[in-house]
This record gives C-alpha cells, structure tokens and sequence, in this order.
C-alpha cells in the first residue's frame, strides 16, 4: 500500500549554513568561490586537441533580503489589458 500524502509539513527550520572550505560567512555576506573546470576542443591539421580549462568565479550573497515588491499584469480588461502594480 503506498500513500498519496506527498505534502508532508515542513518543521520551520531557524537557520541554514553551509560548511564548506570555499564558502565564507561575515556579518553582511556569504562568500563562495567556485572553479568550474571544462575542456576546449581545437582542430589542428594533425587531428583534434583537447584543452582542459579552469575559470575561477566568487560569488556573494546579501545575507538580509532587501525589501521587494510585486508586479502582477494580466488582471481582466479586454484580451489582458490593463496592469495592475502594487
């Protein structure tokens, strides 16, 4: 007998961090830094040649989300129309 219950509830979770070696917390950002690592292929009059490459990115993170807001269009008017922000 399998359940349908896919919708578990959630227990609310007080934070989340990551442990990692490349990954840096302060007070206002995380800090990740990432190697992504692929290969280029080059032709050469003696065949094909491949080249491994390695690009080296940091990321940073806001760790207090600004304040957003929301665009919503589409609500009714003839063929969606008329805009609706808030």
């Amino acid at each position: 007998d399998v359940s349908t219950d896919t919708a578990a509830p959630m227990q609310e979770e007080k934070g989340f961090r990551v442990e990692a070696k490349n990954v840096a917390y302060c007070d206002e950002y995380i800090t990740a830094d990432y190697e992504y690592a692929s290969t280029r292929i080059h032709r050469t009059d003696s065949g094909l040649v491949a080249r491994p490459k390695r690009q080296r990115f940091r990321f940073r993170t806001k760790r207090r989300v600004d304040r957003v807001g929301v665009m919503m269009v589409g609500w009714g008017g003839m063929i969606n129309s008329q805009c609706f922000c808030a």
